[in-house]
């Protein structure tokens, strides 16, 4: 009763009615510890609620000051403190949703400085999780990061981190999660991810270069002129395959 109460009155907030409390949220996102089994369950549907309000605040038309201000609270880490410390199999859909809805703001990258070492090392290690859903949050996530830059920076400049990539053993375990799975929206995920890695680069595993340039390939020519995926398969292509005839001793 307590937590349908609070629900409405966030609810109220969330309608405009006033400032939603993203600092208390935040707060509450992290509580858990040390608790007994009937109050940790109310605290886990009171963050479910919390990540469901993030992702329709989110998804909300013209609400870009509601959306500055919950990216510039303490949302962000508290979520991205969630990632980090919980394990991999017990995120809920609402609280990944939520994370990778705040991942496609690119400052909001740049506040968790998630590009870093220890960062990548983070989200790599989603990807060996057995949740195939953890996996595809986490290959989105990674996804969208890697574009951010790929974005702003010359399509000749190889991209800036793969070196960070390469020595956590991602592009690997992108490779494996690619070969092992048969869901399309992991292996479309996976490919991407390593297409944008090797952008203005030469394939050193010339197994991987056929499967993953075959594939790509394969995605280029979906019939949908509005497919994100058709779209990005293009233009990874485009930025690829010139460094792949010949070695390009600029860029080993």
């Amino acid at each position: 009763e307590i937590l349908k109460d609070y629900a409405e009155t966030i609810k109220g907030k969330i309608l405009g009615k006033d400032q939603i409390p993203w600092d208390q949220i935040a707060n509450e996102l992290l509580y858990g510890e040390q608790r007994d089994q009937n109050e940790w369950q109310t605290i886990v549907e009171r963050k479910e609620w919390y990540c469901r309000t993030i992702i329709s605040t989110m998804n909300e038309q013209d609400q870009e000051q509601k959306i500055e201000a919950m990216i510039n609270s303490s949302v962000v880490n508290s979520l991205y403190n969630i990632f980090i410390t919980q394990d991999n199999d017990t995120f809920s859909q609402s609280c990944t949703d939520a994370f990778i809805q705040l991942s496609k703001y690119g400052h909001v990258q740049s506040k968790l400085d998630i590009d870093t070492h220890s960062r990548i090392s983070d989200i790599i290690a989603n990807l060996y999780s057995r949740n195939l859903r953890v996996i595809k949050q986490s290959l989105n996530s990674i996804f969208l990061i890697i574009r951010h830059e790929v974005q702003i920076t010359p399509s000749t400049e190889p991209y800036s981190h793969f070196l960070d990539f390469e020595q956590q053993g991602a592009i690997d375990q992108f490779y494996k999660v690619f070969k092992d799975n048969d869901d399309s929206d992991i292996k479309n995920m996976a490919s991407l991810c390593i297409g944008q890695l090797y952008r203005a680069r030469r394939f050193e595993d010339d197994d991987m270069k056929e499967q993953i340039i075959n594939y790509l390939t394969a995605l280029s020519k979906i019939e949908d002129d509005n497919s994100v995926v058709q779209k990005s398969a293009v233009q990874t292509l485009k930025n690829l395959l010139p460094y792949q005839r010949e070695r390009s001793f600029n860029h080993e």
